[in-house]
């Protein structure tokens, strides 16, 4: 009896693993498991943050950042975006646009232009007939509205406040134009119009060896206003020609130098395509205006109070490297506007 316990004993010890070194591996096994998942998770969480952190900067941050200051309003990148998408204008151009805009709803509440929400609602209304004496239901509207805001990527209190600040604008036009002098500078004005410098200079050296303006203007000139009137292009009043600086500054019978012409105005590397020859006959301080005249001149007069008012505002553009708007920061703007298929087609 005691034997068969014996053996049944050394039968459990022989039968029995070894806890402690099968215990130990599977526990480093486990560990290490755990180590590589902490590390992959590691790894995983440091992509994610480099990827986000790239993904702000990149994408982001660009359109948060603040592009125009006029005082205290700002004017972010992604607003500026929209408004150029939309306009399908030049960066450039709209820059000074939106500038203009804040400026005139800065000055106008001064001479009492406002625009109210029911004429807001009305001027939408207006725009989704197509005219004034059309008229829609109001599911049209709603869903002509609801097309506009997805066309053009617009908030409904953005879109309204296009259309208040179209109207403002409108209105403050309208003010100066009843407002402008009926009366103004004018000078009688000649010229003879040829295509090179060279030309230009052998007209002037006719001219002072005696020969008359009008007869060189209708043999030479390529202007076919004026060529078959000898040049004379009548009374001009200060504000409505390029050559104002040069043909308010001649005394009367006085000619000009050769003045170069652009067709591109904007471009100021652009080389001249003509050359003007200037004749001034007479003066006058105060002639009426000709009606033909009075748009030109009302322009004029919105800018000049532009030009005054930017004077008592702290306006600064801001480039996405830090700075003023520069190359960088045109060439990334047109990059999102090609995306959206309405890139600039101007270079700065």
């Amino acid at each position: 009896m005691p034997q068969a316990k014996k053996k049944q004993k050394q039968k459990k010890v022989e039968q029995a693993p070894e806890p402690t070194a099968t215990k130990f591996a599977i526990e480093r096994e486990r560990k290490g498991k755990q180590t590589a998942y902490i590390i992959i998770g590691l790894v995983i969480a440091v992509i994610l943050i480099i990827f986000g952190v790239f993904y702000y900067q990149t994408y982001a941050a660009p359109l948060r950042h603040v592009i125009i200051t006029i005082d205290n309003i700002q004017i972010r990148m992604d607003y500026f975006l929209e408004r150029t998408r939309v306009a399908g204008a030049d960066p450039m151009s709209m820059l000074q646009s939106l500038v203009n805009e804040q400026l005139i709803k800065l000055g106008a509440p001064r001479y009492g232009i406002t625009v109210t929400s029911q004429e807001i609602n009305q001027e939408l209304r207006r725009i989704a007939s197509g005219g004034d004496n059309i008229t829609v239901t109001e599911a049209e509207f709603k869903e002509w509205y609801r097309q506009r805001l997805n066309e053009t990527k617009l908030s409904d209190s953005q879109y309204r406040e296009l259309v208040s600040t179209g109207l403002l604008v409108t209105r403050f036009q309208q003010y100066l134009a009843e407002h402008m002098p009926t009366t103004a500078e004018h000078v009688h004005l000649h010229n003879i119009v040829v295509r090179t410098y060279e030309e230009a200079v052998k007209v002037k050296e006719r001219l002072q060896a005696g020969e008359s303006f009008a007869a060189l203007a209708k043999e030479l000139s390529l202007d076919t206003e004026s060529k078959a009137n000898g040049g004379d292009m009548g009374w001009i009043p200060r504000g409505v020609t390029i050559f104002d600086s040069v043909a308010f500054s001649l005394n009367i019978g006085e000619v000009s130098e050769p003045v170069p012409y652009s067709a591109d105005s904007s471009d100021s590397s652009s080389a001249p395509s003509a050359y003007y020859i200037i004749m001034v006959s007479e003066k006058d301080d105060a002639r009426e205006v000709e009606e033909k005249f009075v748009p030109a001149l009302q322009a004029v007069a919105v800018q000049n109070w532009l030009t005054e008012e930017s004077k008592q505002h702290n306006i600064a553009f801001h480039g996405l490297k830090g700075g003023g708007f520069d190359s960088y920061t045109y060439a990334w703007i047109n990059l999102q506007l090609a995306k959206t298929g309405s890139s600039s087609s101007s270079s700065q």
